[in-house]
C-alpha cells in the first residue's frame, strides 16, 4: 500500500521519508501500529496498534499483562488502598506496619538481653534469694568481755533490701584480727557465746583493753 499523506497522519505500510516533520503521525494498515515521528525529526517511534485497547477505561477494565517498574502500584488482587493491599492472599505491610514492627523487635531484643543479663547477676530470679555479707568490726576487749558481746549482722538481700532472718542463715564465721604489736596473741581469744547465737564474747587473757578487729561473714536464703 503506498503511503500517502492526510493532514497531519501518514497513512501506509511503508515508512514515510519526505517530507517528514517533528509530531507527525504515521498508521501502518497492515500491522496495525502508530508511530509518531520523534521531537528532533529524526526516527519513528511505534506508540499503540489501531487492532487492540490500549487504554484503560475509566469505568473499570480488566489488565491482561503484567505492569512492571510502576512504583506504588495496587496490586491486580486487591487494588482499592482504602481496604487491606493483597498479594496471593496475604495482606501487604505497609510502611506504618514495618515501622511498628521493627519498634516491637528492638523492644523484643531489649527484653530479652536484659533478661538474659540479670540472670547471670545478683538481680536474677535465684539470687535475689540469697543474701552475704563480709566486712571488719572494729571494738575493744572491754566491749566483748564480762558479759558483753558483739552480734554478727545479718545479711541484707540486694534485691529488695530486706534483711535475712536468723533462721535463713545457712553459714556464716570469724576471725580476730590484733593491731597492737606486741600482744600476745596465743592468750587472746573470741568465740562464740552459745552455739548458733552469732554473738561472739572474748576470751583468754588479752593483757590490757586494746582495740581489734572481727572479721566477719554471712550467707542466708530465703
Amino acid at each position: 500500500m503506498t503511503t500517502t499523506l492526510y493532514g497531519n497522519t501518514w497513512v501506509g505500510d511503508t515508512a514515510p521519508t519526505t517530507p517528514v516533520w517533528a509530531g507527525q503521525q504515521w498508521v501502518a494498515p497492515t500491522s496495525g501500529t502508530v508511530y509518531w515521528r520523534n521531537s528532533s525529526n529524526t526516527a519513528w517511534v511505534a506508540t499503540e496498534d489501531i487492532n487492540a485497547q490500549n487504554s484503560v477505561q475509566k469505568s473499570g477494565d480488566t489488565m491482561t499483562g503484567a505492569l512492571t517498574g510502576v512504583p506504588n502500584l495496587a496490586p491486580v488482587e486487591s487494588p482499592d488502598f482504602t481496604g487491606s493491599a493483597q498479594l496471593g492472599g496475604i495482606n501487604l505491610a505497609t510502611q506504618l506496619m514495618l515501622a511498628q514492627l521493627r519498634q516491637d523487635l528492638q523492644s523484643y531484643i531489649t527484653e530479652t538481653v536484659r533478661a538474659q543479663f540479670l540472670a547471670q547477676t545478683k538481680l536474677s530470679g535465684t539470687a535475689a534469694n540469697v543474701a552475704f555479707s563480709s566486712d571488719v568490726l572494729m571494738t575493744t576487749y572491754s566491749a566483748i568481755s564480762s558479759g558483753h558481746s558483739v552480734s554478727i549482722p545479718l545479711p541484707f538481700f540486694a534485691s529488695d533490701g530486706v534483711q535475712a532472718s536468723r533462721t535463713q542463715i545457712l553459714a556464716y564465721g570469724w576471725s580476730l584480727i590484733v593491731f597492737s604489736p606486741g600482744l600476745d596473741t596465743n592468750r587472746m581469744g573470741l568465740v562464740e557465746e552459745s552455739p548458733g547465737s552469732m554473738t561472739l564474747i572474748a576470751t583468754g587473757a588479752w593483757g590490757y583493753d586494746t582495740t581489734v578487729g572481727i572479721q566477719y561473714w554471712a550467707f542466708a536464703v530465703r
